[in-house]
């Protein structure tokens, strides 16, 4: 890529000089860094022009959570569906890792960075924005369900649905396959890559969050099976 509208949008998040500058010795021919060192003054960059389309976020000198939580309004807000967002982390234990991606991020990095995996791993990240495809429900009396894999946007007849990006993954997967009975297991493997718990509700969270979005009638309980989305 040459010239500066056609180089990829980086915004990162992090007040660690040493991320900084291995940020910005990314290809400058290929990547536009916008740095920010804290969540705050990010949140105030991000609605302008162009939008990022790579967001990293380092969670090792800002508050966990509070970069988790903005992991999350970034991925609820569908003025972002095309940012990818990259969690940059010291932690090398699973439970960081789940969390990140539990509050909707692409990727989980651990620190210290690698500058060229990382510029792999972004440009990869970016080709999997998904085939231009979307599937669309319907049923009886009521809306159409429209969902998006490439912009990950669903949309309620002509109404936008603002859904995080487990509970995007959640209905793609369902509704990809319509009537299909998908039980916890089958469901939790897929959209959270794990085993499933039983005494995890994560699941039923997510499903009662869709049905108050969506309404009840697209995605049906199959008692003591699981799940299933109706578009009849």
């Amino acid at each position: 890529m040459s010239g500066k509208n056609l180089r990829i949008q980086v915004l990162l998040v992090s007040n660690d000089p040493v991320v900084e500058e291995q940020v910005r010795s990314l290809d400058e021919e290929e990547f536009e860094i916008h740095h920010q060192t804290n969540i705050t003054k990010a949140g105030a960059i991000l609605h302008e022009a162009p939008h990022p389309q790579v967001i990293l976020i380092d969670t090792e000198n800002n508050r966990e959570l509070a970069a988790l939580e903005f992991c999350y309004f970034i991925k609820s807000n569908p003025n972002f569906i095309h940012s990818r967002i990259f969690i940059l982390s010291p932690h090398t234990e699973e439970f960081a890792e789940v969390a990140a991606f539990d509050a909707g991020a692409d990727d989980f990095i651990q620190k210290p960075l690698k500058v060229k995996s990382l510029a792999r791993r972004i440009m990869a990240r970016l080709d999997k924005g998904g085939k231009d495809i979307f599937i669309q429900g319907e049923t009886a009396g009521a809306s159409s369900v429209k969902i998006d894999p490439e912009s990950y946007s669903v949309y309620l007849g002509t109404n936008a649905i603002h859904v995080s990006r487990k509970e995007f993954e959640l209905l793609y997967l369902m509704a990809s396959r319509p009537g299909k009975i998908f039980n916890r297991n089958e469901l939790y493997e897929h959209v959270w890559k794990k085993k499933y718990s039983f005494r995890d509700r994560t699941i039923d969270v997510h499903i009662l969050r869709l049905r108050r979005k969506l309404g009840k009638e697209f995605i049906q309980t199959q008692k003591g099976v699981g799940y299933r989305f109706s578009s009849s």
